[in-house]
């Protein structure tokens, strides 16, 4: 039953990602010198904290390096679009749950001027 709960949960979530608008994308100026260290994440650990989920991103060795707070929405659009990434990457899904996996026939819609080819 839960994971029925999950994968409706999920295709919501997906539908509502390809209705909403692109955001605006603002890129660092030159004046911005901020340097931060490049992490690649092994791990993420879920907690949820009252109504949102928190996620800990961590290194090889199990050190947080990043912390994100969301509403449950979010994350299973932030988990959509890592699935996604995953897939064009074409890196192993095994580890992905399957109630996550069933709805990726759904996709966005190509953006204006492009062509989505299946």
């Amino acid at each position: 039953m839960q994971r029925v709960h999950h994968s409706f949960a999920q295709q919501a979530a997906q539908f509502a990602l390809q209705q909403s608008k692109e955001p605006e994308v603002q890129h660092p100026s030159e004046t911005d010198n901020v340097q931060s260290p490049v992490v690649l994440v092994y791990g993420v650990e879920i907690t949820k904290i009252e109504d949102h989920l928190a996620l800990c991103l961590k290194d090889v060795h199990g050190h947080v390096h990043a912390e994100l707070s969301m509403p449950a929405q979010a994350l299973r659009q932030w988990l959509h679009i890592l699935r996604a990434q995953y897939t064009k990457a074409q890196w192993h899904m095994t580890d992905w749950p399957e109630w996550l996996l069933e709805h990726s026939a759904i996709t966005p819609q190509a953006p204006s001027g492009s062509a989505l080819l299946h």
